[in-house]
């Protein structure tokens, strides 16, 4: 997985290129709202690889906390019983992987902004999985 520094997209196979809606606030995508977000999955999939790779830039751009924005956004709104379908897609990203992989990049950098908003989602991810286990 690559992400192309000139543009927001993600190339996934050499030949797949998909478009990241990062900069986009969350009420702009609220239609494509998982695919959106499956688009940032696929680039957070990898948070040790492509975080470490490319977050100077995606820090530096402000792109990382449009993107955590958006996923906060989405977690609010699916708590909320909205969006429905974005569950599934928030419950699959690692966010204490992403946090971890934040963390080791921004020692020393003065970016634990970026890690208190990861701990901010794990915990309404952990609510959001705790609401859909009592729904079922």
């Amino acid at each position: 997985m690559i992400l192309n520094n000139t543009s927001d997209s993600i190339q996934v196979d050499e030949s797949e290129e998909i478009t990241v809606y990062s900069s986009e606030g969350y009420p702009n995508i609220v239609n494509g709202a998982v695919t959106s977000l499956e688009h940032l999955l696929l680039f957070l999939s990898n948070p040790s690889e492509n975080i470490n790779r490319y977050c100077e830039d995606f820090v530096a751009s402000g792109k990382l906390i449009n993107c955590l924005t958006t996923v906060q956004s989405a977690l609010n709104s699916c708590l909320k019983g909205e969006d429905s379908e974005c569950v599934s897609v928030l419950l699959r990203l690692n966010l204490g992987e992403i946090r971890d992989s934040l963390e080791n990049f921004t020692i020393g950098r003065g970016n634990v902004i970026y890690i208190s908003k990861m701990n901010e989602l794990i915990t309404l991810q952990t609510r959001l999985d705790s609401q859909v286990k009592e729904e079922q």
